[in-house]
């Protein structure tokens, strides 16, 4: 079985020179959100610190902010560690999770040509490819 799902990275404000100290706070465009849930509704965005920690974050949890907070005729939105934080777990805890399952992704092979980057809108600039083999062990 091959499951997939989308992943958007994005860098703190505060990593920015002149920034350093303030609160973490990232950029999201809406097309690039949408189009990440149209694929899966369990895509991700991890969201690089500026002390370098990654959070990850429901794409489904961002749309839910900009439905709150975005203004119709903007492209993007500011959300702030503060909106995040509850809603966030770390990396250390995502990808076990990941690799056992327990983050749905999707099968659909439309899914999987975007996550591979054949689909006509992401071009991925990095793809984990992860094989788990089960075994039946005796004793």
């Amino acid at each position: 079985m091959r499951t997939g799902d989308l992943i958007q990275v994005k860098k703190s404000a505060a990593l920015t020179p002149g920034r350093a100290g303030r609160e973490d706070s990232w950029t999201v465009k809406r097309r690039q959100l949408h189009d990440l849930l149209e694929h899966s509704a369990s895509s991700v965005y991890w969201l690089i610190r500026g002390n370098g920690d990654v959070l990850v974050v429901p794409a489904k949890f961002l749309a839910a902010v900009e439905g709150a907070t975005a203004r119709l005729s903007s492209k993007q939105f500011t959300v702030g560690y503060t909106t995040v934080r509850h809603a966030a777990i770390t990396m250390e805890q995502y990808l076990p999770d990941l690799v056992v399952g327990l983050w749905l992704g999707s099968s659909s092979e439309r899914t999987l040509q975007a996550a591979q980057g054949t689909g006509r809108t992401t071009r991925p600039r990095f793809a984990l490819t992860i094989d788990i083999v089960l075994q039946h062990m005796e004793g």
